[in-house]
């Protein structure tokens, strides 16, 4: 039997995970901003843009997505939220009072609104400032400054009332401009994680240390809680994806449930051993709690960001999940394997020889 702890190893960084947000997704228009934003932010090989709306919803009566209930999330301030922790780049394409609310959700995250980006069509084009009022003043001051890039679009002007007018825009001759991509690809760079190291410290003041999985224990050394950032559980989780004998059982599951279980109890049975590995003194019936740091105020536990972890990887086509089936299994693409096989170095693996006894 093997025994597996995280290290401190650093690595690069070969996944850059970017989140798309913007008005109603027209799955079969071609036309389609994010769409087409999509094709071209994947032209970069470490690019990968998660669309929600093609791979999830919430009714459990269309089979052929996952459902967002099916991990224990509720709602949709808690999926907009926790998508946006665990990418590294957020763009929103802003046109809509939908959009100034995903702005709204964002830019209140102190976790997120560094790497949070709008792109918004030229004043002129659509006869209107997408960034105004409250917007301007909430986001965009000398506290508060979030980037912005302008594009310049085709526009279809439709008219609704005699005094009311809409504006429908597309990317110029369904394109990304070279203006436009290099300044998405500027951003990109600039806010994009170059090396992964995890690391873990005990902190006798019981405070989160930023960067880090931080643990303490108490007096007797018979309880220990264990805090995370969302950003480091997606790196941990990934990593487990190098444990051959966690590939081999992970493919035999047929539903969300099993998958998530499985990849849940593995996940906390390594961050044990870890700090095992580095405390003494501990407790041999110590009880572990874990709580995320950045999405604690949400009541959003354990099992819910583990399989959400999972569903980010699966809109990413590395893995797919069965819904629930007899026939079909989990499974995982070639395409995945360099980016697990990168972030398993962070695993340790050693043989337990404690069966043998003295």
């Amino acid at each position: 039997m093997n025994i597996h702890s995280y290290n401190t190893k650093e690595i690069s960084n070969n996944l850059n995970i970017i989140f798309l947000c913007g008005i109603y997704f027209k799955r079969s228009l071609p036309s389609d901003k994010r769409r087409i934003l999509k094709n071209f932010l994947e032209t970069d090989p470490s690019n990968k843009a998660v669309i929600l709306e093609e791979s999830f919803n919430f009714s459990k009566l269309d089979e052929r997505t996952l459902t967002y209930g099916d991990t224990g999330l509720t709602n949709l301030f808690q999926i907009e939220n926790l998508t946006a922790l665990l990418a590294d780049t957020i763009f929103i394409i802003h046109e809509s009072l939908s959009t100034a609310a995903e702005l709204g959700i964002f830019a209140s995250n102190p976790n997120i609104i560094d790497k949070l980006c709008l792109i918004t069509p030229d004043r002129l084009n659509v006869e209107e400032d997408k960034i105004s009022g409250f917007i301007k003043l909430a986001f965009f001051n000398k506290d508060i400054n979030i980037k912005n890039i302008t594009f310049y679009p085709q526009v279809q002007v439709n008219k609704t009332s005699m005094n009311k007018k809409g504006y429908y825009t597309r990317f110029l001759n369904g394109n990304i401009s070279n203006n436009l991509g290099n300044n998405i690809n500027k951003f990109i760079n600039d806010t994009r994680v170059k090396n992964i190291q995890l690391a873990f410290k005990n902190n006798t003041y019981k405070k989160y240390i930023k960067g880090t999985t931080t643990y303490f224990f108490n007096k007797s050394r018979d309880r220990c809680t264990i805090l995370l950032e969302s950003a480091t559980v997606k790196y941990q989780i990934i990593a487990l994806f190098g444990i051959a004998e966690f590939r081999t059982d992970i493919i035999r599951a047929t539903n969300v449930e099993d998958t998530v279980s499985m990849t849940e109890k593995l996940y906390k049975e390594i961050l044990i051993n870890t700090i095992k590995k580095q405390e003494s003194a501990i407790d041999k019936n110590c009880e572990y709690s874990f709580r995320f740091t950045d999405i604690e105020y949400q009541n959003i536990n354990a099992k819910a960001i583990v399989g959400y972890v999972l569903y980010i990887l699966h809109a990413m086509k590395f893995v797919r999940i069965p819904r629930k089936s007899k026939t079909e299994r989990f499974s995982i693409s070639h395409e995945f394997k360099p980016i697990y096989t990168e972030l398993g170095k962070l695993i340790d693996t050693t043989k337990d020889i404690s069966f043998l006894g003295d």
